[in-house]
C-alpha cells in the first residue's frame, strides 16, 4: 500500500471514530417528538394505533398489536420506528420480516423514500442513517444461518412484522440484545401480526390469552416477567383503509370462513395455515372423567430434556371404540430417573399396556459405547416401553382419522380439559414450509408426536387389546414395527 493511500485510510478511519464518538456523546438526547415525525411524514395514527404508540412509551417491553388483515400493522412498525430513531439520538431500531422478499414487499421502498432532511439510506448495509447518529436497520432471518447473523447486534427496539412466521424461539434469541445503558431512552420488542404461523401457540399464550385486550400485565416468559400488552386491532379499526378501499372488507367477507375468522375478525382459534383444521375445541375438548376400570390404557412417550418431554395416558371405550387422553406430563429438563418417576406419578395406580415412545430412545450413541440406551433406563425401571413407528405422514392422516366424528356426531378421538399443554399446541401447530403434508417441527409439536405415535397403534373400531405386550429391548427398523398391534 503506497503512503498515500495509507493516508487516506488513516483519515477515513479518524473521520469514523469522530462520528462514532459523536454520536455516543448525542446519544439519549430528544429530538423531534413522535407527533412532530408524524406530521413530517404526512401520517396520522387511528386510535388503535395511537394505543399502541401510548403503550410503548408508557415503558411496556413486549407489545403485541393486530391480530388482523388490514389493521395497519406496517405502517405503525415502520413510523414508529422512524419516530423513535428521530427522537433519540444514535439510537439503534431493527425492522425485520421473515423474507427478505416479504421485508421488500413492506418496507424497503419505504424507507429508502424516507426525507432527505432525515438522513441517508445506505444500501450496501441495508439501513437508514439518521443525522442525529441513530440508525433504522432492516433485516429478515429465513432459516436458522440466517438468525445468527443477527447474534450479538444490539438494538434499542426491536420490531418484527408478521411475527408468528418467526419461530418464538428466535424472537427470545433476538431479544437478548435488545438493551441500553443510556438512561431516558425505552426499549421495547414490538411484534405485528395475524393469528397463525409457527409462533402462534407462544403468543397467543403469553400474550393475547394472558391478560385482557389494552391490559399491560407482567408477562412471564422463561421465569423473566416484564411488562407487556396486547393492542387488537381490525379492518373496521382502520378507517383511513375502509374510505380509500371499501371493497377490501367485502373481500375479507368473500374468504372461506376459517380464513375469514381469522383475517377479518382475528379469531386466534383457527387461522389460515394450520394443519388440523379438524379441530374443534367445542367437540374435541371434553370434562375429565372416571375411567371404567375394564377400559385398556396405554401411553405415548415424545422424549425430551433441552426440548419438553411430553407424555401422555390413553384410553379407548370398549363400546364405541373412541379414544380419549386423559392425563399429561409435560416439562423440561428432566433426567431420566426424574422422568420415570414423574411419568409413575401421573400413571398413579393404573396399568399400562404398552408406552409407545419415541424411536430415538433405544439409539446408542457411539460416544455412549457399553452404556445403556435412554429406553433401557426406562424399561429397567419397570415402564413397558416400544418403539412407535415413526412415519410421519402416514402418521399424520392416521391422526386425522380420529379427530373425524364417528356415526353418532361425536370425534372418535377426544382430551380431556386438564391435558393443558395438548390442548395449547396441538391446534396451533402449522405445515411445513418445505415438506407437504408434513408439520413444521420447528414449532412445538411435542404433545403431537407423542399423540401420533399412540395413535397410529389403532385403527378405528378396532378391538382394545387383550394384554399386555412385554418391553421391547432391542431396535428394529420402522418398517418392522406394527403400526396399530400391540400383542402379537
Amino acid at each position: 500500500m503506497s503512503d498515500r493511500a495509507l493516508l487516506d485510510k488513516t483519515d477515513a478511519l479518524l473521520l469514523q471514530g469522530l462520528a462514532a464518538a459523536k454520536a455516543i456523546k448525542r446519544r439519549g438526547t430528544e429530538g423531534p417528538s413522535f407527533a412532530a415525525t408524524f406530521k413530517t411524514l404526512g401520517w396520522e395514527p387511528f386510535e388503535r394505533q395511537q394505543k399502541a404508540i401510548d403503550a410503548f412509551l408508557q415503558g411496556v417491553f413486549w407489545l403485541v398489536y393486530g391480530g388482523a388483515a388490514g389493521s395497519g400493522k406496517s405502517d405503525l412498525l415502520r413510523n414508529l420506528g422512524v419516530a423513535y430513531c428521530r427522537q433519540y439520538a444514535g439510537v439503534k431500531a431493527t425492522l425485520m420480516r421473515r423474507t427478505y422478499k416479504e421485508l421488500e414487499g413492506n418496507h424497503l421502498f419505504q424507507v429508502m423514500s424516507l426525507p432527505r432532511s432525515f438522513g441517508e439510506f445506505r444500501k450496501s448495509e441495508g439501513r437508514f442513517s439518521f443525522t442525529n447518529g441513530a440508525c433504522l436497520q432492516l433485516g429478515y432471518a429465513d432459516d436458522e444461518s440466517g438468525l445468527m447473523r443477527w447474534q450479538g447486534q444490539e438494538n434499542q427496539l426491536l420490531l418484527i412484522d408478521e411475527s408468528t412466521q418467526f419461530p418464538f424461539h428466535w424472537i427470545q434469541f433476538l431479544s437478548t440484545w435488545v438493551r441500553t445503558a443510556q438512561k431516558g431512552v425505552p426499549t421495547a420488542i414490538i411484534m405485528a401480526t395475524n393469528p397463525g404461523g409457527i409462533g402462534h401457540a407462544e403468543t397467543k399464550r403469553y400474550f393475547v390469552r394472558a391478560a385482557p385486550p389494552e391490559a399491560i400485565f407482567e408477562a412471564i416468559i422463561e421465569k423473566t416477567k416484564l411488562p407487556a400488552v396486547f393492542i387488537p386491532s381490525r379492518v373496521t379499526d382502520n378507517l383511513p383503509l375502509m374510505e380509500s378501499d371499501p371493497g377490501y372488507l367485502e373481500r375479507l367477507n368473500a374468504l372461506p370462513e376459517a380464513k375469514r375468522r381469522a383475517l377479518r375478525d382475528g379469531d386466534w382459534d383457527v387461522f389460515e395455515g394450520q394443519f388440523f383444521c379438524e379441530w374443534r375445541s367445542d367437540k374435541h375438548v371434553i370434562l375429565p372423567f372416571t375411567v371404567p376400570q375394564h377400559w385398556r390404557k396405554w401411553g405415548g412417550l415424545d422424549w425430551g430434556f433441552a426440548k419438553p418431554l411430553s407424555f401422555g395416558i390413553y384410553t379407548q371405550d370398549s363400546d364405541t371404540s373412541r379414544i380419549f387422553r386423559v392425563r399429561e406430563l409435560y416439562q423440561t429438563e428432566l433426567r431420566d430417573g426424574e422422568a420415570v418417576e414423574r411419568i409413575r406419578a401421573i400413571m398413579g395406580t393404573d396399568q399400562l399396556d404398552v408406552i409407545w415412545a419415541d424411536p430415538s430412545m433405544w439409539i446408542r450413541r457411539p460416544e455412549d459405547t457399553g452404556a445403556i440406551s435412554t429406553a433401557g433406563k426406562y424399561i429397567a425401571a419397570g415402564l413397558p416401553l416400544q418403539p412407535a413407528n415413526n412415519d410421519r405422514v402416514p402418521g399424520w392422516g392416521h391422526v386425522r382419522d380420529f379427530l373425524a366424528d364417528g356415526k353418532d356426531g361425536i370425534p372418535m378421538f377426544q382430551v380431556t380439559s386438564n391435558c393443558i399443554h395438548f390442548i395449547e399446541t396441538f391446534p396451533s401447530l402449522v405445515y411445513d414450509r418445505h415438506r407437504d403434508e408434513d408439520i413444521d417441527s420447528d414449532g412445538n409439536d411435542h404433545c403431537a408426536d407423542e399423540c401420533r405415535y399412540a395413535l397410529i397403534s389403532r385403527r378405528i373400531g378396532e378391538t382394545p387389546v387383550t394384554k399386555q405386550a412385554p418391553p421391547y429391548l432391542g431396535i428394529k427398523p420402522s418398517s418392522e414395527v406394527k403400526r396399530w398391534r400391540i400383542a402379537r
